[in-house]
């Protein structure tokens, strides 16, 4: 993915100048070789651990001199100028502090990478898996902005970190990423912040695309783990951000939410297994 995604950043990105800095975390694949090896002005920084993502974008805001600094996924792919049509957008529009793409599924679909500030409803929904067995409910279609029209240009709470153009400016004014984030709602607060502390908007902006694979290397993670990193990260930032009701819900919630989870993943899985011995079985008597 890393090989694809820089080969995409050089070919269609000709019209402004740009440095790529890739952060390792620490990978166990040819990552680092590839980007030092393979593509000539790359600049890698290398971890001996995994820092988590805040801080380790904080290593590429470190030693980037770009006007507009870009957080890009590995498992993305530019198409059709994008960053470049990012930085047009983001010059013509003074008051945009950080923009988004149209982020695009590896089947072509829309990918939904725009969301409202999270509540403890519908991170109850989350967290419990809920959201799998009761998908639209009232809660969770409004955080996830069901019906937000991907085609028009909006401003918006927040949008997805996997390709997240930021303006030098809010950087000056409101810093770089919290640390306290290892994993997930880093670039939430972000936008929370810009919010709060500027005068700066966040953006969508529907004509750059850009393919996201989606949780490539999450794949390797279990289950579990990602639960206990989303659930931190979900309680600090209600508690960073003075949401007290949301944070004493996530707190005192989590635990019966885990085990209706559990409950959930189960029931999911069995009716899962059995949706697919039936087909076999009508395939079995078909043929």
């Amino acid at each position: 993915w890393l090989r694809k995604c820089l080969r995409s950043i050089f070919a269609e990105t000709s019209e402004v100048s740009f440095e790529i800095i890739v952060v390792d975390n620490a990978s166990k694949d040819r990552s680092v070789q590839v980007a030092m090896n393979e593509f000539t002005g790359v600049r890698v920084v290398r971890n001996a651990t995994n820092l988590g993502f805040a801080a380790a974008v904080n290593q590429g805001i470190a030693v980037s001199t770009g006007r507009y600094v870009c957080l890009l996924n590995p498992d993305t792919e530019i198409s059709d100028r994008a960053l470049e049509r990012l930085v047009e957008f983001m010059d013509r529009k003074p008051d945009v502090g950080i923009a988004g793409p149209h982020l695009i599924n590896e089947d072509g679909s829309t990918q939904s990478s725009v969301r409202r500030f999270p509540t403890w409803s519908d991170q109850l929904l989350i967290l419990s898996k809920l959201h799998f067995l009761f998908p639209d409910s009232k809660a969770l279609s409004k955080y996830l902005m069901r019906g937000f029209d991907y085609r028009r240009e909006q401003v918006v709470d927040q949008v997805m970190g996997a390709c997240f153009m930021i303006r030098r400016e809010v950087i000056d004014q409101i810093g770089t990423f919290d640390e306290s984030f290892f994993i997930w709602f880093e670039e939430v607060d972000y936008c929370k912040r810009i919010k709060e502390r500027t005068s700066f908007q966040v953006a969508y902006f529907p004509e750059a695309h850009v393919l996201h694979a989606g949780g490539d290397s999450f794949q390797k993670v279990s289950a579990g783990k990602k639960r206990r990193w989303y659930a931190k990260s979900v309680r600090y930032y209600f508690r960073k951000h003075k949401q007290w009701g949301a944070y004493v819900a996530a707190v005192s919630i989590i635990p019966f939410a885990w085990l209706v989870g559990g409950v959930a993943s189960l029931y999911l899985k069995t009716k899962k297994g059995r949706a697919s011995a039936e087909a076999a079985e009508a395939s079995r008597k078909r043929s």
